[in-house]
């Protein structure tokens, strides 16, 4: 059982443009489409990035390449638990930077467990 951290940075740091993005246009007070606009662009050229360039030379990033294992699930549960736990009782949907900051937190520990697949 390792943690794969750089596996698990590659594939949240759309998440955490996203984190940085928000906050950056909540600071400047720029108007919320403006916000949704910018962060569908980023995500679609991570991707498209991530797509042409990263996968073909180093395949270990590739989330094709990965399984989820025991510790895997078990965090993604319980992870789940508390995510719907903090929406309903402490109203987070309000708090969006903590909303992304959950998500990302919750999905870096879990992509971090998954086990690669030709290590089996």
């Amino acid at each position: 059982m390792t943690f794969n951290w750089k596996y698990a940075a590659f594939t949240n740091t759309p998440l955490f443009i996203t984190l940085v993005i928000y906050i950056v246009m909540k600071l400047f007070k720029i108007d919320p489409i403006w916000l949704i606009l910018v962060i569908i662009l980023t995500w679609i050229l991570w991707y498209a990035y991530a797509g042409w360039k990263i996968y073909n030379r180093h395949p270990e990033f590739n989330y094709h390449n990965y399984q989820r294992g025991p510790i895997s699930i078990l965090l993604a549960t319980l992870g789940t638990i508390g995510f719907l736990f903090l929406i309903i009782k402490l109203d987070l949907i309000q708090n969006i930077a903590l909303f992304i900051t959950w998500l990302l937190i919750s999905n870096y520990l879990v992509d971090g467990f998954a086990r690669y697949k030709s290590l089996q």
